[in-house]
């Protein structure tokens, strides 16, 4: 078996049963050399016996082209982060359980990287020689015999596979662009009594005890540090 890139040529050498073969020998200088060296494997005589051999009755059929190799060159994936952006939604403001401080209803847009990928395919199509070998020896008398035992019928193959192309498929996802409903703290209640309120997350809109004993108060608890508002 032999392999070579751009010229990768597979070898499988079978037999079968005798069939009518047309003559031809439009092959490959590979697939030539190949053949030669198949009929010298087949004939192997011993050195002292001078015999020459050659293929003969050659014929080809080539396959279909497939693909027979693919590597990723480089890749980004998809679904990372890139940016991600909140917006406070207008009169959102409620309390959270026990907690101390104001909480806002936001829009939050998230952009992820939709992926991208280079790949390099490669494509081969496989050629099937069906061969003979003819076997001679030239005597010193000028005279050329062809022992009929020593012959190879027509029934050998061969199988080259060679690559025909290669291909670079670049595929470039879009990003995905989520959004979806937030909520967050908008207004931090004093650490100490009396104390100032601070906005918080980009809402600048009042933020006082009378607000907040304004709003209602939605049931899930949230942990906070801060004390109640005075």
């Amino acid at each position: 078996m032999k392999t070579k890139f751009l010229t990768a040529t597979a070898l499988v050498l079978s037999s079968f049963s005798p069939v009518l073969i047309t003559p031809a020998f439009a092959v490959t200088s590979e697939a030539q050399a190949d053949l030669q060296a198949a009929c010298e494997a087949f004939l192997n005589p011993d050195d002292a016996a001078e015999f020459n051999t050659e293929p003969t009755s050659v014929s080809e059929v080539t396959g279909a082209e497939f693909l027979s190799d693919s590597d990723v060159l480089s890749s980004t994936p998809g679904g990372v982060l890139l940016s991600q952006t909140s917006v406070y939604n207008a009169n959102s403001q409620h309390r959270h359980g026990g907690s101390p401080n104001i909480f806002g209803g936001f829009t939050v847009t998230s952009v992820y990287t939709g992926g991208s990928s280079e790949t390099l395919n490669t494509y081969s199509a496989t050629t099937t020689y069906t061969f003979g070998c003819r076997v001679w020896k030239d005597l010193p008398n000028g005279n050329t015999i062809e022992p009929n035992g020593l012959q190879i019928e027509a029934t050998q193959t061969l199988d080259e596979t060679l690559v025909t192309r290669t291909e670079t498929v670049t595929v470039n996802n879009p990003n995905e662009t989520v959004v979806t409903a937030g909520d967050g703290v908008i207004c931090i209640s004093p650490n100490k009594n009396p104390g100032t309120w601070r906005n918080q997350n980009g809402y600048t809109g009042a933020c006082n005890t009378t607000l907040f004993y304004s709003l209602a108060g939605i049931p899930d608890p949230i942990p906070s540090n801060s004390l109640p508002p005075a």
